[in-house]
């Protein structure tokens, strides 16, 4: 709209031009910026060079310590990678976790805990936030609320794991996944 008003401005309104450009740049920038985050939302690059650890604390640092969320990501048994693909899965449902608390939670802190035991690897997201009633996730609201949690559980199933969600109003949240490595990493997962 700014552009096509460009057009129809009168060149010797240079007030005028100058708020015009003014704010396309601005936009430029944003879109610049949302692009960027996207991306790095997509395929963190930490994923790819440090393993899906250090993609989550990035992660959630970035999106939970601007809100003034205070983070603790503990891992236990990570020294090795996993598979590309598990650790992409992976890093997917625990961003939607991790999403979830700061669009909802209202939380003042969060801990995130890898554990991987055998051939078994857990994941906590835990936050003292509002909480909520957990039998509202299997109902969707018009407005699409308990989609992620819904999307969480899909992932996880698809895993061949467990997905257990622990929370009640005025409680916090506790997420709790297993999945079993040995048929993924025999899947080629």
């Amino acid at each position: 709209m700014n552009t096509d008003a460009l057009e129809e401005i009168d060149p010797n309104d240079s007030a005028r031009l100058t708020q015009l450009t003014g704010g396309i740049r601005e936009l430029a920038r944003s879109a610049v910026i949302d692009l960027r985050r996207l991306v790095f939302d997509l395929r963190p690059i930490a994923l790819d060079d440090l393993g899906l650890a250090a993609a989550l604390r990035a992660y959630a640092n970035r999106r939970l310590a601007e809100r003034g969320v205070h983070v603790s990501v503990e891992t236990i048994g990570m020294k090795d990678r996993l598979p590309s693909q598990l650790e992409t899965a992976l890093f997917r449902v625990l961003q939607e976790a991790i999403n979830n608390v700061a669009k909802h939670a209202r939380a003042t802190s969060v801990r995130i805990e890898l554990l991987r035991m055998n051939q078994d690897l857990a994941a906590v997201v835990l936050d003292d936030g509002i909480g909520f009633d957990p039998s509202a996730i299997h109902q969707p609201t018009h407005t699409g609320e308990a989609l992620g949690l819904l999307g969480i559980r899909e992932r996880v199933e698809m895993l061949g794991g467990s997905l257990n969600i622990d929370s009640s109003p005025g409680a916090g949240t506790r997420v709790h996944l297993r999945v079993p490595l040995a048929d993924l990493e025999g899947r080629g997962l």
